[in-house]
């Protein structure tokens, strides 16, 4: 398994898009060193693009979730190292971070409304009772 090393001393740089970023793009560095590989040795053995190892090593493109696991099989990454990998990723992309906002606000929200298992923006199920319980008086 080759363990991908930090790029400097820990939480460095990963609070910012940018500085995500940058710790991604020296951790695949490192893991593609570790194993003694190329860009086009890497693409090959990821199955995608030259292209697209370029653009996720220079910086120029941020990779999905299945490109980053392409990678990182192709590197021997596992564990917690690929799950440090993937969150940085998300620090790196602001759609993902924005996305991920959003459903965090939306499971707060579900588990604080009354209704147990009822979604932001929709109706609770109407109360049933058993109509001998009803007490009316006419």
């Amino acid at each position: 398994m080759g363990a991908v090393k930090r790029a400097g001393p820990p939480g460095a740089g990963s609070c910012r898009p940018e500085g995500a970023k940058q710790e991604l793009i020296a951790r695949l560095h490192t893991a593609k060193h570790d194993q003694r590989m190329n860009q086009a040795e890497l693409a090959n053995a990821a199955e995608v693009s030259k292209a697209t190892v370029s653009q996720v090593l220079s910086g120029k493109a941020v990779p999905n979730a299945d490109t980053l696991n392409s990678l990182a099989e192709a590197l021997q990454v596992t564990g917690k190292d690929l799950r440090e990998l993937h969150r940085l990723r998300v620090g790196a992309d602001p759609r993902e971070r924005r996305l991920d906002g959003y459903s965090h606000a939306a499971l707060r929200a579900a588990r604080s409304h009354p209704y147990s298992g009822v979604l932001p923006g929709t109706t609770p199920p109407l109360a049933t009772t058993d109509v001998e319980d009803i007490d009316i008086q006419l």
